[in-house]
């Protein structure tokens, strides 16, 4: 339950991180929509470009510490590396592994297929 309630504040600072963002944004006078600077950054017509999130939670499967769980995460952290490259990884974090709880990404793709 407090990793739920963990979550659910995580998710409402990035809200309202969010909102407060968007609040400045409409404050700020003589702002013109620009087309092509939305399109240069993955914007749609409208100027919004979607964000894919994903909540890490480990299986049932654990991995002891050793060789094989530092190759583990050698290759996690590359492929994270790989895709921060191509611009397709926004931002990454950990939670603290309780109940699970592994950590999230936020990638800068339309859908999920993309983001491979």
């Amino acid at each position: 339950m407090a990793k739920l309630l963990s979550i659910a504040t995580c998710a409402a600072v990035l809200l309202l991180s969010l909102l407060a963002r968007a609040q400045a944004a409409s404050e700020t006078p003589n702002v013109a929509y620009e087309p092509e600077l939305a399109r240069s950054l993955g914007a749609d017509e409208s100027g919004m470009k979607r964000y894919v999130l994903v909540i890490l939670k480990s299986g049932p499967t654990q991995v002891p510490a050793g060789p094989e769980r530092d190759e583990m995460f050698k290759g996690h952290f590359a492929n994270m590396s790989r895709l921060a490259a191509a611009g397709k990884l926004a931002l990454a974090g950990p939670f603290d592994g309780a109940d699970g709880w592994r950590g999230l990404f936020i990638f800068a793709v339309a859908d999920i297929a993309r983001k491979r």
